[in-house]
């Protein structure tokens, strides 16, 4: 399976998980972290489509949905700032003990998406995977 494939399944995961996770949750900072997570995971499903051949190639709905991941991803510290708990959270402690990391990981995804260019098929799949890995590395330290 090559890595932006990878990245799609891992997004779709994403976004059947947290649908699911929604329900029951009490605190509505955990909510809203949940909601900006399940935003990010929609545009990039969206580019995993594409990027898979499952839907056609669109430059401006991938430019739209790499906006949308550039914008979710500079609100994350923003979501985070205040520490909350809630049983259905799978945000972990080192978010706020690591702050700093946690930022600059945020600050990585929005790059990625920045950088991204749409114009076609290839150039959209190359950079695909980098938004992937900067998700990824996330997940990894700031996620159960």
């Amino acid at each position: 399976m090559t890595r932006p494939i990878r990245v799609f399944a891992l997004a779709s995961l994403l976004t059947a998980g947290t649908a699911f996770a929604h329900t029951g949750v009490e605190d509505p900072n955990v909510r809203a972290w949940m909601a900006g997570m399940k935003t990010l995971a929609e545009h990039t499903k969206t580019l995993g489509l594409m990027v898979r051949g499952k839907t056609a190639h669109d430059a401006e709905a991938a430019r739209a949905a790499l906006a949308a991941i550039e914008t979710h991803a500079r609100d994350i510290p923003d979501l985070f700032e205040t520490r909350a708990t809630d049983p259905k959270s799978e945000a972990v402690e080192a978010i706020w003990s690591n702050w700093t990391d946690f930022v600059v990981k945020s600050d990585a995804l929005a790059e990625a998406a920045s950088a991204a260019d749409p114009k076609s098929p290839e150039t959209l799949r190359m950079s695909f995977g980098t938004i992937g890995a900067a998700c990824k590395a996330c997940h990894a330290d700031y996620r159960e």
